[in-house]
């Protein structure tokens, strides 16, 4: 990501963090304006940047698009309109925002895709998502990109993804953290029907989770205790196993970045990952975390 200082001084930082021992292996998605925008770098800088760096520490791995905003604050793109009783005469009539135009969106998915730059696309309307899809069919081939967040999905919009091929990564973590926000804005009815983990694994999609930090405060145990046990008012039926959400997060991350970097190859359902760092857990450790490592053999045990 890039905040106001900057794609160069952020790079710098984390060059530092890198040399100062950070145990963790970074890939960045810098936002599409920082390379494509009127004051941007370039694709061809990227690829120098990335030469220069040490890939299997720290790489630039693609470009962020936010499609829509965000369910708590009423601004993600939707079909109907906010409020906990969508049918009700005094609620404001509030679809959401899209933050581009369907044809600019469009426009900046594909300048990206021929570039060679895996696209990772801030999605949380059914709207939004349509959109997004929309443009990945005009591609071709979008097995590269994926879609953040995704969290209102219908029946035939996780056929659609299933054909399109995308990725797709939720953060189950939100259901625990901002769960009141989601009943106070869309209704019991449809915030049950958010992040729809087991349906999308079902359809045999490529499913990774996250935190989205600083979001959430981004314990990953937290989100793989919410994807496999769904807190009241989320539909049980969209549970996934322990072990399928202790994949999504290790094998299926490593995979979520684009495969031509990427070792990690897996999903929710088919774990195969190499770029993660192992640990073990039993079921009754799920809520408690140590320390990985990036490198080497299983170290860590939590639980009996």
């Amino acid at each position: 990501m890039t905040g106001e200082r900057g794609l160069e001084f952020e790079l710098e930082a984390y060059k530092k963090a890198i040399e100062l021992g950070a145990p963790v292996r970074i890939r960045l998605y810098v936002l599409w304006s920082k390379v494509f925008g009127p004051k941007g770098i370039g694709a061809r800088t990227v690829e120098e940047i990335n030469r220069s760096l040490d890939p299997s520490r720290l790489r630039i791995a693609g470009v962020k698009i936010f499609a829509d905003g965000a369910i708590s604050s009423g601004t993600a793109a939707i079909y109907g309109r906010f409020g906990a009783d969508p049918s009700a005469e005094n609620e404001p009539t509030n679809e959401g925002v899209l933050m581009y135009p369907p044809e600019r969106l469009h426009a900046m998915i594909r300048q990206a895709h021929e570039a060679g730059l895996p696209l990772a696309i801030h999605s949380i309307g059914d709207r939004s998502t349509d959109l997004v899809m929309d443009a990945f069919e005009q591609l071709g081939d979008a097995s590269a990109h994926r879609i953040e967040h995704a969290m209102m999905l219908s029946d035939l919009q996780i056929e659609r993804l299933a054909r399109i091929g995308c990725r797709v990564t939720m953060q189950p973590e939100f259901l625990v953290r901002i769960g009141h926000a989601y009943q106070r804005q869309l209704g019991p009815e449809r915030t049950s029907r958010l992040k729809r983990c087991r349906s999308v694994v079902d359809a045999d999609l490529r499913l990774s989770l996250n935190s989205d930090r600083p979001v959430v405060p981004g314990d990953p145990w937290v989100g793989v205790y919410a994807a496999s046990q769904r807190p009241e008012g989320f539909d049980p039926a969209e549970n996934l196993s322990l072990e399928e959400s202790i994949a999504a997060y290790t094998a299926a991350g490593a995979g979520s970045v684009w495969r031509r970097w990427a070792t990690g190859s897996g999903s929710a359902s088919r774990p195969v990952g190499r770029d993660a760092g192992v640990r073990s857990a039993s079921r009754a450790g799920v809520r408690t975390a140590s320390r990985p490592t990036i490198e080497g053999p299983c170290s860590y045990w939590l639980g009996a």
